[in-house]
């Protein structure tokens, strides 16, 4: 960590960070994150305040705390949010200290009663549980949204049957003044590299989307014609992903969390093989779950990652961009019931 970033860092923590009560009778125990849970265990309450972003980065900093609370069998308390019917889960196995933590964000591989934290606690390759080696893979993230999540969750999936779901990324990327630069979407070419497989050749197409400002949208629409229903309201898209068998998701933490979170699913199509963070999907340690397929795609001589500018050229490339330099890669596969995980992550 560079002299400047380190002190970022110690800006942006502090001005979240405060001592907890109770510290005085922690001082003794300080816990540590390690591969088995330290004699501390269930002394924490872990609370996660106040949400950061919108209901993607949601759901994964929800995911992050969770995870961290059922490793550490801690308790985890959460600021009310509309779309959570639970604000508590308890999974202590012994009586707590006293002492309370304010979790948004990352924290120190090594951690005390006082975390060190930021205000962007759902980038997973920045979690105290990564830098210490309790990795928090794919497959993990998705048992904790499935098992803890989703009961939770106010939206209930909408199952649909004979059809392919596909999440389009529009609205902020393409209409903010300030566009972010890893955000770029996926040509139209990679939705019809997926829409033309053989098993979904006679789907009705569902697409999720903010607004038309993706100019993927018309082009399904205008494609693929009476198979296409687009779904602008929120809610019944949620519900409408949550319920699917075969989704398709975007550069977006909103449909790749709740594709993770669809109880149902058994395809899931990833636009990228490779995120922001350089971590490559195919090169996953069990990254994907409960026998759901998973499939990435790459593409020659595509906008850059961190390239995205949404400029007329970006916006001319997604829409005539060639089928010819769309290649699919399958993904590494786990197929173990769920008590497996019990045995080996507890």
């Amino acid at each position: 960590m560079t002299a400047k970033s380190m002190a970022m860092w110690l800006y942006r923590s502090l001005a979240v960070l405060f001592a907890v009560a109770g510290a005085a009778a922690a001082e003794h125990c300080s816990m540590q994150i390690a591969p088995e849970p330290s004699e501390c265990a269930g002394n924490l309450l872990l609370r996660l305040k106040p949400w950061y972003g919108r209901l993607g980065n949601n759901l994964v900093s929800l995911a992050h705390v969770l995870h961290l609370g059922r490793e550490t069998t801690s308790e985890v308390i959460i600021t009310p949010h509309p779309y959570f019917k639970q604000t508590e889960w308890d999974f202590r196995e012994a009586s707590r200290i006293s002492a309370e933590v304010e979790l948004t964000s990352i924290g120190a591989g090594n951690i005390g009663r006082q975390i060190a934290i930021t205000d962007d606690f759902y980038h997973e390759v920045e979690m105290p549980l990564r830098l210490a080696n309790w990795s928090f893979t794919t497959s993990k993230q998705r048992r904790v949204l499935v098992e803890e999540v989703l009961p939770a969750f106010r939206i209930v999936p909408r199952h649909v049957r004979d059809s392919i779901v596909i999440h389009v990324r529009a609205g902020d990327v393409f209409t903010h003044t300030v566009i972010h630069p890893y955000y770029g979407q996926p040509p139209f070419a990679f939705y019809k590299t997926v829409l033309q497989l053989p098993e979904l050749a006679a789907f009705q197409i569902l697409v999720v989307v903010e607004d038309y400002s993706n100019p993927v949208v018309a082009l399904i629409e205008q494609e693929y014609k009476d198979r296409v229903q687009v779904i602008t309201d929120l809610e019944q898209g949620v519900a409408t992903i949550l319920g699917s068998r075969h989704l398709v998701v975007a550069r977006s933490t909103f449909s790749e969390n709740l594709g993770k979170m669809a109880p149902s699913v058994q395809n899931l199509y990833f636009p990228y093989c490779v995120d922001e963070n350089g971590n490559d999907k195919r090169e996953s340690n069990g990254d994907l779950t409960w026998n759901m397929k998973g499939y990435c795609y790459e593409y020659d001589d595509y906008i850059p990652l961190s390239a995205w500018t949404r400029s007329p050229q970006q916006l001319e490339m997604m829409s005539n961009f060639s089928l010819d330099n769309v290649h699919s890669f399958k993904l590494p596969v786990v197929q173990h019931h769920i008590a497996f995980y019990y045995n080996v992550w507890l």
